[in-house]
Formats: C-alpha cells, sequence, structure tokens
C-alpha cells in the first residue's frame, strides 16, 4: 500500500501533500501494477530484483507523473523480456512526465518496431539506464516517433540488434531526442546503430564504439531531411561491409528538406568502411545534403576514402584529417585542404596502442597556435610528452 501522506492527499485533493513511495515487490508485486496504482507524483521504487514475465513487460504509464527507479542501479535490477517482448511503451499522453532511472532493460523484442521501447509523441526520461541485447526490425532497443523530446542522460546501448535499421536508437518524424553522456557500443543492424528519419536529435558527449552494419553506416544512418547535432563525440572502430563506417546520409528529398547535420568538436579514429571510411553521402535528387565537420579529427581509419560522395557536399571547417587511406584530403574534399582553418597533421594522441584519444601537450589540436582557445576533437590535453 502507499504511505499514508499519499492516500489523504488522493482522498482531500490537497496538492501540497507530499508525493507517495511505492516499493516493488513489497507493496505490489508486479511493475505495472504498482503504476497502476500510483498517483501523479509518486516514486516507485524496484528492490534489487529481475523483472520479467506478465505485469514487467510491456509497461504503460497510463498518462501518470512517475519516476520508476532502483534501489541500488543498473547493476542490481534487470527489467528482462525473455528475447519474447517489448519492455515499455509511450503514447503522447505520457507526455514528458515519465522518468527512469537506474535500471537494466535487456532482451526485450518486437518483431517491427522497438525491441524495448516504442514511443509515439512522448518524452520520457532515461537516467543512468542500460539497454542490451534488446532486437527490432527498426530501432533494436528504442523507436520514437511524431514530434517529441525523448532525453537519454548517461545510458549505455551494448549488444543491441536490428534486423533492418537503426540497431540502438531510431528517431522519426520530429521526435528530436537529446542524448548525454551515453555509450554506443557494440550494436548490430544491416543499416545504422543510431539512425534518424526526418529529424534533429542533439547528441552530447557521447561515445560509439564498435558498431558494425552489414550494408551502410557503421555507426549512424541519417535518412531525409534529418539534422542532428553531434557535440564532443567520440566515433571508434565502427565498420561496415558497404559504404560510410561511421555515417551515411541517404537523402531522397522526401520530407522537404535536406539533411545538414552539424559533427563539432569529435574524433573519429580507426573506424573501417570500402566506401567512405568515415563518410558516405549518397544524394538521388536535387537536393543537397551537406553535413559540417567543425574542429574535428579523422585520423588512421582504415578502407576507402576518408570522404566519398555521390552528390551533396560535406563542409570542414578548422579540422584535422591525417593517416587516413587513399591521402588525408581526397578528391570529393581536396578542395578544402588548408582553408578554413584545415590541415593535416599528426593529432599526437597519448596513446595510439590502448586508445587514450587524449592530446599530448604538444599536439597541433590543442588549444593553442591553430586552435585558438578551443581544442580540436572531442578531447583536451591529457598527457605531457617530455614525461
Amino acid at each position: 500500500m502507499k504511505n499514508f501522506g499519499s492516500v489523504v492527499c488522493l482522498l482531500l485533493g490537497v496538492s501540497v501533500c507530499a508525493a507517495g513511495v511505492i516499493q516493488i515487490p513489497g507493496h505490489y508485486p508486479t511493475i505495472q501494477d504498482g503504476i497502476t496504482h500510483a498517483a501523479p507524483g509518486d516514486t516507485i521504487v524496484l528492490a534489487d530484483s529481475l523483472y520479467s514475465g506478465p505485469g514487467n513487460q510491456d509497461i504503460s504509464f497510463l498518462g501518470k507523473r512517475v519516476h520508476l527507479l532502483s534501489a541500488k542501479g543498473a547493476a542490481a535490477t534487470a527489467i528482462d523480456g525473455l528475447g519474447t517482448n517489448r519492455l515499455f511503451s509511450f503514447t503522447s499522453t505520457d507526455a514528458d512526465r515519465v522518468v527512469i532511472e537506474g535500471i537494466t532493460i535487456r532482451n526485450g523484442y518486437a518483431s517491427f518496431a522497438g525491441g524495448a521501447i516504442l514511443s509515439y509523441g512522448a518524452s520520457p526520461t532515461f537516467r543512468d539506464c542500460t539497454f542490451s541485447a534488446n532486437r527490432g526490425h527498426h530501432g533494436g532497443a528504442a523507436f520514437l516517433s511524431d514530434s517529441s523530446q525523448p532525453r537519454f542522460i548517461d545510458c549505455r546501448f551494448t549488444g543491441n540488434r536490428a534486423g533492418d535499421v537503426g540497431a540502438s536508437v531510431f528517431c522519426r518524424f520530429n521526435a528530436n531526442a537529446y542524448f548525454e553522456n551515453c555509450v554506443f557500443d557494440s550494436n548490430i543492424a544491416v543499416n545504422g546503430a543510431f539512425l534518424c528519419f526526418y529529424a534533429s536529435p542533439t547528441v552530447v558527449n557521447c561515445r560509439f564504439s564498435s558498431n558494425y552494419a552489414g550494408n551502410s553506416g557503421g555507426a549512424v544512418f541519417l535518412q531525409d531531411n534529418c539534422s542532428p547535432l553531434f557535440t564532443n563525440c567520440l566515433f571508434e572502430r565502427n565498420t561496415t561491409n558497404g559504404s560510410g563506417g561511421v555515417v551515411y546520409i541517404d537523402e531522397r528529398c522526401k520530407c522537404g528538406g535536406n539533411s545538414r547535420p552539424i559533427l563539432a568538436q569529435c574524433t573519429f579514429v580507426d573506424n573501417y568502411g570500402p566506401n567512405g571510411a568515415v563518410l558516405f553521402i549518397d544524394q538521388h535528387s536535387t537536393c543537397e545534403a551537406g553535413p559540417s565537420f567543425v574542429n574535428c579529427i579523422l585520423a588512421y581509419n582504415r578502407g576507402g576514402p576518408t570522404v566519398s560522395t555521390r552528390g551533396g557536399q560535406p563542409r570542414f571547417a578548422a579540422s584535422n584529417i591525417y593517416g587516413n587511406p587513399d591521402g588525408d584530403w581526397p578528391d570529393d574534399i581536396a578542395a578544402q585542404a588548408g582553408i578554413n582553418g584545415n590541415f593535416s597533421a599528426d593529432p599526437r594522441f597519448c596513446d595510439t596502442v590502448s586508445g587514450i584519444w587524449l592530446l599530448r601537450a604538444d599536439s597541433p589540436c590543442a588549444p593553442s597556435g591553430k586552435t585558438g582557445h578551443i581544442p580540436i576533437g572531442a578531447f583536451g590535453v591529457g598527457c605531457d610528452p617530455s614525461r
């Protein structure tokens, strides 16, 4: 049962009363039971356990503003779809009312969209959650659709799969999600570990590592009027068998605009793609896909040319392209070498063998000389070359 204060608030309708705390399984046996009996503003606390089966899958928040969290964090508490069921569903009635915190969300499954999360017009917030081994045809872990602003803070997406697109996340139709301090690791799809279609998500201080796409976009697939912002992000060891080891842009001009993503202060290292080790643009019409790389490092990538285009024009400013296949500024971007602050020089990472991509103090990408006060790449100085 809820605490006495919460019951009084329900009976009297007194808005100033403190919110209640519901314990699962102490007060109710399943998560859905807890939500069903919750009042707006209540907190639902999960004891350390593995939650699965009826009442712990296809969870709906019923339009209530509640906070669902674990007692001891994601390492101790998991919701498991057992490879047969989706875990969470959100609709526009949920708006931005729900916070989910400190839970591992794993083994969710959907035959079409959103193995772990299906969200239409809702803006839930996930904090310190791990999404692991979820599967869906579109959006292995999360399928986010319709005008909304879901938020993911300090979350981890690992080992999720998509039969088609978006192994970890699929954002579409102005689901302008926000990601901060998140890790996308070892996710597998035909196209893109992270996908957006007619949306503009924001991705800040995130890491994309060892993601794989069988066809295109090892880490990121952008399609039709998709203009995300990536800031201070690391892209390492992402691969594809086809085009765009990191980013693939498929601009068909289907949604009345152009894809104009911005990648600012990002580092791209040791990625692989036979056709565009970092970027491939496939433009099908008179639209112009125009990604911008600002204060970025593209170094030691493998496969085909660093950047390859079939239409569209990437733009670079204050960026360092060095040690990549087929020359650092290949044909499609050759004219931008040496202008707008662009250059080619050893970035002098602290430890390329161990994958420590912080800069040495004597790096040409460190905040001085060429760069002014802003470092080039995702990281600042982290080691002294004299030691």
